[in-house]
Formats: structure tokens, C-alpha cells, sequence
């Protein structure tokens, strides 16, 4: 099974797109019963993606796409924009004793 925050972490060479995201986070949930979190998919998608842009860069090894970190973070910026997600607001606190990622 794909992991959702792979879901969006190839990049679309026309444009971001969300679709293929939602598409898994509905699914998982349709198999498990269970509900991921799009902030959180997007966070470890973050991380991934600049890590990714950042040892690329220092190594000078160009990016997996060829084009610039700039364009990775508009990118970035996009996918959250049209989930909905604001990058300022402070993140959602888990009810006490939730240990898993998922839940």
C-alpha cells in the first residue's frame, strides 16, 4: 500500500495537485475505518520534501523534477493552500494518551 504522505510527494509538472492525496486519505479510511489527518500527511510531506530539496542543493545534485527549492516551496505553499490547511495556525492538539499518528 502507498503511503499517504508519498500521495502527494511527486510533483505534478503542470501544476500541485491534492487529488491523488485525498484519493488515498478516503480510501484508507473506506479499508481501515479510520481517518488520517491531511495536516498531518502534508507536515511529513514538508519535512520529506525540503530535506530532499536541501541535501539535493548542498551536493549539488539537481532536484528529482530539475527544477528549483523555490519552486518546490511554491509548490508546497499551493497543495496546503487548496487543502485548506493554514501553515500559521497552531497545530491540534491530540486527546490525551494518543500516541499514534494516525488516530
Amino acid at each position: 500500500m502507498i503511503c499517504p504522505h508519498q500521495a502527494v510527494h511527486c510533483s505534478s509538472k503542470h501544476r500541485p495537485s491534492v487529488e491523488l492525496l485525498i484519493a488515498v486519505i478516503r480510501h484508507y479510511q473506506q479499508l481501515t475505518g479510520r481517518q488520517l489527518s491531511a495536516e498531518r500527511v502534508m507536515a511529513w510531506h514538508l519535512r520529506t520534501a525540503l530535506g530532499d530539496a536541501l541535501w539535493r542543493s548542498e551536493a549539488g545534485i539537481p532536484l528529482a523534477d530539475h527544477r528549483t527549492p523555490p519552486d518546490w516551496v511554491d509548490d508546497l505553499a499551493a497543495r496546503f493552500s487548496m487543502l485548506g490547511i493554514d501553515p500559521k495556525a497552531p497545530p491540534p492538539h491530540p486527546p490525551m494518551g494518543n500516541t499514534r499518528p494516525d488516530e
